[in-house]
């Protein structure tokens, strides 16, 4: 027993019912009611259509499209054309809000193998769905998760905070500047080498040997 949306491959007639098997079959649960293999499930079927699916060549495929509280649709590709044709269509089908994804199987004195290579999940817009709203991003880090960002333009947005005004740039200022820092670094060179020279200087005459006159 099961609560949402239950779909049967059926590869083998038990019950004296109409159609052709292989068979794919629906069936909605209300966590009450059973599957009834005595009658492959005709009591409890809500769609259904015979599709080739067993011992083929290549592989076949199966579509279910469900439109919230209006639409449950199933299509089939088993002549590995990839087309869809369309196994059945009903209306006004409600399922579960959240739901899980489960696979099994049953078998009686006959055994057959089959493999699922792929299942794969998207969420749809058509007409019967419309275009859907856009859901503002959520921001989030490793220590919390913070609330949806306003989309841009609403009502309800926040005026940014205004900016304190920055006092003009004076190029002027800046240029006599750059000019005096030159201008003393041009002072300190010429005393350095004038120190130097005249070091120069009295260390000549220091060692220059010293002349003596006879009178």
């Amino acid at each position: 027993m099961f609560n949402g949306l239950g779909l049967f491959f059926d590869t083998y007639a038990n019950g004296r019912q109409k159609g052709h098997f292989p068979y794919i079959t629906a069936m909605i649960g209300d966590g009450k009611t059973k599957y009834d293999p005595s009658t492959d499930n005709k009591s409890n079927e809500v769609g259904g259509c015979t599709a080739f699916f067993r011992e083929r060549e290549h592989v076949t495929r199966a579509k279910v499209v469900y439109v919230e509280d209006k639409m449950l649709q199933v299509f089939v590709d088993v002549d590995g054309l990839g087309s869809w044709k369309n196994c059945f269509t009903k209306n006004d089908v409600s399922l579960p809000k959240r739901g899980y994804f489960g696979f099994t199987s049953e078998t009686g004195d006959a055994s057959d193998n089959h493999d699922i290579l792929r299942v794969s999940t998207y969420s749809i817009q058509n007409e019967h769905t419309g275009k859907g709203t856009p859901q503002p991003p959520v921001v989030q880090n490793d220590a919390v998760k913070q609330r949806p960002l306003r989309q841009m333009g609403t009502a309800d947005a926040k005026p940014a905070a205004p900016q304190p005004p920055q006092p003009p740039s004076d190029s002027s200022s800046s240029a006599w500047g750059w000019m005096w820092t030159a201008l003393v670094v041009v002072f300190c060179v010429i005393a350095v080498g004038a120190v130097a020279a005249g070091a120069l200087v009295a260390y000549q005459k220091m060692n220059q040997p010293k002349s003596y006159k006879r009178f």
